[in-house]
């Protein structure tokens, strides 16, 4: 209870008995959020180690703490002068959409007129998850990085692992939580699956496939690193996007299916209420208090943000099912053989080294006579194949095993002297609430950043203040980019800039992929809005200011859609490989409607060993 206090925002712990409700309420039910632990033990092993260097070097070291003062979070002494020599934190990265930056979570602040200053991302539950690891250890065991993008889900979060767009300081995440259950069951989700003739939770499973084999990659970059993140889901989802009850949950079921399949850990904040939500869906400690805005109106209206006790009790629960894992692997650890790195397969070894380090199980005799053969193998090392509405039992594990070579492969292909490995694989890349992305010059959080990164690459217009056909416009805290002239408005970017001073390699291609994140939205303003988007390319070396460039592909894309919700789309447009791509530019074009959102641009190559 006490690790709970948001620290320095509320000092006197304003919340301090409604915590205790909630504590007293929930306490006995968190068993229950556990869906599925990992399968392999690794990752764990890793961040206790970790961990553990951080924890025992503050206990040895204690000068290297501030001295406890009340009213503040446990934090480094910045007069310490061995700062750099501190072992690092467990880097914990949390992805996810407005639940995740707090949408709502104030609102109890201002009703009950609590007198504590508190920004909308602190008040979010995950910056209480590390505020109450700290505070429960009483150091600064942990840091968490935040990716929270309001109209977004699992499908920006996987584009951003894939071409590794994480901030600097998270580059290789210890443990990667998904948050995005709930924007997951938007209508943006919805009207993708129907654009894709499939369902929600089949697009839902496509999703989160690509979010898991995304993030486990990026602990399988180059021949020496052994780094695999703990990838956990995190289903905060109630309701009301859908009001069938089965419908609500039909995105977790397609996670579970996800999670039994590859052994990921998968977490339920919604297990835990369900029932107190359906038998009162009037209540508003644990679900959003608009459902319902008139005392006697039995009209439901669509609102999926909940309120203050949501966040309290979400950090609980991500925090219960972390420790729930440690007791879980301190248990099982001695069945994990050392030298073997923790793997569930090393069970497959002799029975002999098993029972060396397990002297309770029993000795063999020696007789084979009554052992029938068909033992199973240890499974292949590398991910399974897709999990596809047509993957049977006969072809599973063949397809595994050739899988799993070609990861061996191209991890060996990236080893040695093969520099590209190396290659930035986005020369061009800006997301919008995204503050650092780990190439040169990509911007932080201002609009003067944001527009010295964009007229960098610009051609004509955008760089010119008193002409700009496009900028940067700032609605309910969505930063894009939006035509200011109205139709016609056009913006051209050229990638490499034509100051660049990056040389260009002729061996690759410059990108194999654009990338456009667009919102879409809903009024007056928005009907009809369309834009044309181009994509031209001219051969390598050849002047800036010849102006034969070649159109590779063109594209025509919605900003309106028929729901009462601002969302962020996604539109990726493969190049062909049939040729070498060295200079590139995109134009962007008004052509019908009054406004348009872009919300990030991505010029990548999908696969750098392809």
């Amino acid at each position: 209870h006490n690790a709970s206090d948001l620290l320095p925002q509320d000092p006197e712990y304003c919340f301090h008995d409604f915590t205790a409700h909630l504590l007293e309420l929930v306490s006995s039910r968190l068993p229950q959020t556990s869906r599925s632990i990992p399968r392999s033990w690794k990752a764990l092993q890793n961040i206790l180690d970790i961990g553990w260097k951080r924890y025992k070097y503050f206990l040895e070291n204690p000068e290297a703490l501030q001295n406890p003062e009340p009213g503040q979070p446990p934090k480094l002494s910045q007069n310490y002068s061995d700062l750099e020599n501190i072992p690092p934190p467990v880097n914990i990265l949390i992805m996810g959409g407005s639940l995740l930056q707090g949408t709502n979570c104030r609102k109890m602040v201002r009703d009950l007129k609590v007198p504590i200053g508190l920004a909308l991302i602190e008040c979010s539950w995950g910056h209480r998850l590390g505020a109450f690891l700290n505070q429960l250890f009483h150091m600064p065991l942990v840091k968490v990085t935040k990716i929270g993008m309001g109209g977004t889900n699992t499908a920006t979060a996987a584009l951003l692992l894939q071409h590794e767009l994480l901030p600097k300081t998270v580059h290789s995440p210890d443990i990667i939580i998904n948050g995005y259950s709930t924007n997951d069951m938007h209508a943006f989700t919805i009207n993708e699956a129907q654009h894709s003739n499939t369902t929600l939770g089949d697009q839902i499973r496509t999703m989160m496939e690509n979010f898991y084999r995304n993030a486990t990659k990026l602990g399988q970059k180059g021949c020496t690193t052994n780094y695999e993140p703990l990838i956990i889901h995190f289903d905060d989802y109630i309701g009301n996007e859908q009001r069938e009850i089965l419908a609500t949950m039909e995105g977790s079921f397609a996670v579970q299916s996800l999670s039994k399949y590859y052994g990921f850990s998968s977490i339920s904040y919604a297990d835990l209420v369900r029932d107190w939500v359906y038998g009162d869906t009037r209540e508003t400690w644990f679900s959003p208090e608009g459902w319902y805005t008139k005392e006697g109106d039995n009209t439901m209206i669509r609102e999926i943000h909940p309120q203050l006790g949501m966040h309290i009790v979400a950090a609980w629960v991500v925090a219960y099912n972390m420790l729930d894992m440690v007791t879980t692997f301190c248990s099982v650890q001695p069945w994990q053989k050392p030298g073997l790195e923790g793997r569930q397969d090393t069970l497959f070894q002799s029975y002999e080294i098993t029972q060396h380090y397990l002297p309770q199980l029993p000795s063999l005799r020696g007789d084979t006579k009554y052992v029938p053969p068909g033992k199973p193998r240890s499974p292949p090392l590398g991910l399974p194949p897709r999990l596809t509405k047509t993957l049977s039992l006969e072809e599973i594990s063949e397809l595994w095993k050739n899988e799993t070579d070609k990861q061996r492969n191209e991890s060996v292909s990236s080893c040695g002297e093969d520099e590209s490995f190396n290659r930035t694989k986005c020369p061009f890349a800006w997301v919008s609430r995204v503050p650092v992305l780990p190439i040169p010059g990509v911007p932080k959080t201002e609009k003067g950043d944001y527009l010295a990164y964009w007229e960098a690459h610009a051609v004509g217009s955008f760089s010119n203040s008193k002409s700009r056909s496009w900028d940067f416009q700032k609605d309910h805290a969505k930063i894009g980019i939006c035509p200011m002239n109205g139709i016609g408005s056009e913006m051209v970017l050229e990638i490499p800039s034509q100051a660049t001073s990056q040389p260009i390699d002729e061996t690759y291609s410059l990108a194999d992929s654009v990338t456009i994140f667009y919102m879409k939205s809903y009024g007056e303003r928005w009907e009809n809005s369309t834009i044309k988007l181009d994509i031209l390319s001219k051969p390598a070396n050849e002047s800036s200011f010849i102006s034969n460039w070649t159109t590779l592909s063109s594209v025509r894309l919605s900003g309106y859609h028929d729901k009462n919700t601002s969302e962020t789309y996604t539109e990726t447009i493969k190049l062909s490989s049939d040729f070498l791509i060295q200079q590139l530019r995109v134009a962007i074009t008004l052509i019908n409607g009054e406004t348009f959102k872009i919300m990030g641009l991505l010029v990548c190559q999908l696969d750098m060993h392809d």
